[in-house]
């Protein structure tokens, strides 16, 4: 939300990657640090995108085994 003073809309974002945290105590490793950003940070931009992760993940998947170029999450309709 534009203009909004406080930083409701940041930290509505962050929830989730906050409560998997608590839940998991985290990863163990550099390696798992780095897949569970990346892993979040796509769930997240899909739901600002109105894309559910399943979908994105099932399509970037099969890109993968087709040698197709990764699919976009930024709302691009699947082909």
């Amino acid at each position: 939300m534009r203009g909004d003073p406080t930083n409701n809309t940041a930290e509505r974002a962050l929830r989730h990657a906050v409560i998997w945290r608590k839940l998991s105590h985290g990863t163990q490793t550099d390696h798992g640090n780095r897949l569970v950003e990346r892993l979040l940070s796509i769930r997240e931009t899909c739901r600002l995108n109105g894309i559910r992760p399943h979908d994105y993940f099932t399509r970037l998947i099969e890109a993968d085994l087709t040698g197709q170029p990764a699919p976009s999450p930024l709302g691009a309709s699947p082909t």
